[in-house]
């Protein structure tokens, strides 16, 4: 997969409406409504849509496009060129996740336009889902969303930390405690375990605090000061290697943001892609361990009467 394949987004909880006032039934009418779109809402050179919408349970996947003027030249000499205004349409990707009222949407970068920007096409998304959402049946003025929030345990800390390839780890709050009993520092032999644990609770009677990166190609899990910090103090911060050598950063407390496998260069996403995106957020954001691989199911792409798999 190239690196170009990979982006990264930022994870949106709706505030307003509040979602479980979102019943299954409104909620189905909200992916039909998506799934259904064919048209852009507003007026040329403005124009709001979605295209290659896909869904897979309660996952809605697709790009949301959003339409400005652009700045650009023209002219016959280089001594005559003269400033220009044409209509262009970005996209975006995105994913609705119904049930819990989580919205996944690609971060970029957009220059030279009139009036927009990625936080201009954020808004663009999120009025557009309020139009979405009054055609589904809940009468709402606006839609208010906010970054995703998490608060991490300690246990989960952890279990980032000894379920995943470690690379580089923060930890705090070490003076004066001692490597559980429970975690198994070295091979089991008894002596030496009962060694190791003595000599690190004489170290974290001086040390408070440990900053620890891997060498090129290892990993923490391996390093036995890693395991006994990670299992005496208060875990801050655990870069981890993906499935895909991208590093991804946990902290303790952060906004969410995920990287996801997707060519934002296709119209269309496929099978792999729409995995590739469940997977990451279940892992990540809906629960803490990882899930069976999903089947997706294609209801059909917008815009475009052709099959999602030409672009593969």
């Amino acid at each position: 997969m190239a690196a170009d394949d990979y982006i990264p987004c930022d994870v949106y909880q709706i505030d307003f409406p509040e979602w479980n006032r979102m019943t299954a039934s409104l909620q189905e009418n909200l992916a039909n409504t998506l799934l259904g779109t064919k048209d852009f809402l507003g007026e040329f050179p403005s124009r709001r849509g979605v295209t290659g919408v896909y869904r897979q349970d309660n996952y809605i996947l697709g790009f949301y496009l959003q339409e400005d003027l652009r700045y650009g030249l023209e002219g016959d000499h280089l001594s005559s060129l003269s400033q220009v205004e044409a209509a262009n349409i970005e996209k975006i990707f995105f994913a609705f996740v119904l049930d819990v009222g989580h919205v996944v949407i690609q971060r970029t970068r957009l220059s030279g336009y009139v009036s927009m920007s990625y936080p201009s096409m954020v808004n663009g998304l999120q009025d557009y889902f309020a139009h979405l959402i009054n055609g589904a049946g809940l009468q709402i003025a606006r839609l208010a969303w906010s970054k995703f929030y998490r608060k991490r345990t300690q246990d989960e800390m952890r279990s980032i930390f000894f379920d995943n390839r470690a690379v580089e780890i923060r930890v705090t709050d070490l003076f004066g405690k001692s490597v559980p009993d429970t975690v198994q520092l070295s091979n089991p032999d008894p002596k030496e375990e009962e060694i190791l644990k003595r000599i690190y609770k004489r170290e974290f009677e001086t040390v408070d605090d440990a900053h620890l990166r891997a060498a090129q190609g290892q990993d923490l899990r391996k390093s036995k000061t890693s395991k006994a910090a990670i299992s005496a103090g208060d875990v801050k911060q655990i870069i981890i290697l993906s499935s895909a050598d991208i590093e991804e950063t946990y902290y303790e407390t952060q906004d969410e943001r995920i990287t996801v496998h997707v060519d934002d260069r296709k119209k269309f996403l496929t099978d792999d892609e729409v995995r590739s995106v469940i997977e990451v957020y279940s892992h990540r954001i809906r629960v803490f361990q990882k899930t069976d691989k999903p089947k997706p199911t294609s209801l059909g792409p917008l815009f475009d009467e052709s099959n999602h798999d030409d672009n593969k």
